[in-house]
């Protein structure tokens, strides 16, 4: 549980983080079918034939209400446009490849060697996925391709593969490297001791292997006076935005070191749940040096309350750490219609999540081609009405209400006892 001193310090950030947000706005009238909606934006389009496609701002999420089921898109003459909304690190496709182990050999004091055939039909690849017994362990590895496994070309000179059951986190065993065709891929892993145990070896080809790009998210992290001896812990409060957090980065000027961090959620900063767990790191091996300083999921999530926990075990805390929050932008697809106009529309916590057929029929081949659309500044809705019942908006004259009623009764109650009795005969 958050102590006290420290969720009022949460408060007051969250305070000052809506006050940021809420600077005044200039104005708009809304279609009569959708005043309910507080906020909207112009989109401007480059070309209004095919595929449109709009980044959506971090800023925008503040006023997004029930994780985006309120985005609406809406034309000039009040039409509702069916869209999709979609993020990056839940679609990327992983295609596999033939892959044959032809040699698994060790080096002592050296590497595990693997020398993989992808066969006589070139395909292009970016990936391989390593498939072992081990279950807790971190060695670095490095990626060679070759077209006559002679003549090698190094691909990826350096990247991890982990695991850490104990601390229940998968870690990675996927390697990325550049795209090739080449037809045999060598990989050596560096670990001197003993062989490394690989079952198998998938090799495979994803279009987007560099992975989603992330973007800093407005938060504030208090440090957590009751984190245990053994590990650094802080607490941001978002407060009502709906941001979609994808992971976090965490700053520090330590020179080399290896940690498990674990990210919690939690609605009311008193019950915490698990969200993600992984490892960051710096340090050298040999003349090579390795980082990674961000932990990262393949979902969002819209919570209010987020605990950061860096496990520093017996070592000193990171010198300098500082979390930072992290979201995986997402976009809108939709298909304008020349000679119209078009307005994105949001900020109604009554709104439920649209379905369209679009998310069932449309073809995610056709993405990189559409058109990049803009939007406009924020507006707030001018003729806005509230879609909350009389109760929900009226909750003070209820309780007003019900007081006078309170005090009349009382009233009466006191004139009855005051009323002498007649005495019959």
């Amino acid at each position: 549980m958050i102590d006290r001193a420290l969720m009022g310090r949460l408060a007051l950030v969250s305070l000052a983080l809506r006050l940021i947000s809420g600077v005044s706005l200039s104005t708009v009238d809304l279609p009569d079918s959708w005043r309910s909606w507080r906020f909207s934006r112009t989109i401007q389009i480059s070309e209004p034939i095919g595929l449109s496609k709009i980044n959506v701002p971090v800023n925008l999420y503040a006023n997004l209400d029930s994780e985006s089921a309120d985005l609406r898109i809406v034309d000039d003459a009040g039409k509702e446009i069916p869209f999709l909304l979609y993020d990056k690190s839940i679609r990327a496709p992983m295609e596999r490849r033939l892959a044959t182990i032809r040699e698994n050999s060790f080096v002592p004091g050296q590497y595990t060697q693997l020398l993989i055939d992808t066969g006589e039909k070139i395909a292009f690849h970016n990936a391989l996925e390593i498939h072992t017994s081990q279950i807790d362990f971190i060695d670095w590895v490095e990626v060679a391709a070759s077209d006559d496994a002679r003549t090698w070309r190094i691909v990826k000179d350096r990247a991890p593969i982990s695991s850490f059951r104990k601390e229940n986190i998968e870690g990675s065993r996927v390697v990325f490297y550049s795209d090739n065709n080449a037809r045999f891929v060598r990989m050596r892993i560096f670990e001197a001791d003993r062989q490394f145990p690989v079952s198998s070896i998938d090799i495979l080809f994803s279009r987007e292997f560099h992975g989603p790009v992330r973007t800093s998210l407005p938060s504030q992290f208090i440090p957590d006076s009751t984190a245990p001896a053994t590990a650094s812990r802080w607490i941001a409060d978002l407060g009502p935005a709906s941001f979609p957090v994808s992971g976090v980065a965490i700053e520090t000027s330590e020179p080399n070191f290896f940690r498990i961090v674990h990210m919690e959620t939690s609605e009311d900063g008193k019950q915490w749940q698990s969200y993600f767990s992984g490892e960051i790191y710096r340090y050298k091996q040999g003349n090579k040096e390795a980082e990674s300083l961000g932990v990262f999921s393949g979902e969002s999530w819209h919570q209010r309350f987020w605990r950061i926990e860096i496990m520093n075990g017996d070592d000193a805390p990171l010198a300098g750490a500082k979390p930072t929050l992290l979201a995986t932008p997402y976009f809108v697809l939709f298909y304008p219609q020349s000679g119209h106009s078009y307005r994105l529309i949001y900020g109604n916590a009554a709104a439920k999540l649209p379905q369209y057929d679009l998310s069932r029929t449309f073809d995610y081949h056709a993405e990189p081609n559409a058109k990049v659309a803009t939007l406009g500044e924020e507006k707030a809705t001018a003729n806005y009405l509230d879609p909350r019942p009389f109760s929900e908006r009226h909750a003070n004259l209820l309780w007003i209400a019900l007081v006078i009623a309170a005090v009349l009764l009382g009233y009466t109650a006191f004139r009855a006892l005051r009323v002498p009795t007649t005495e019959t005969s």
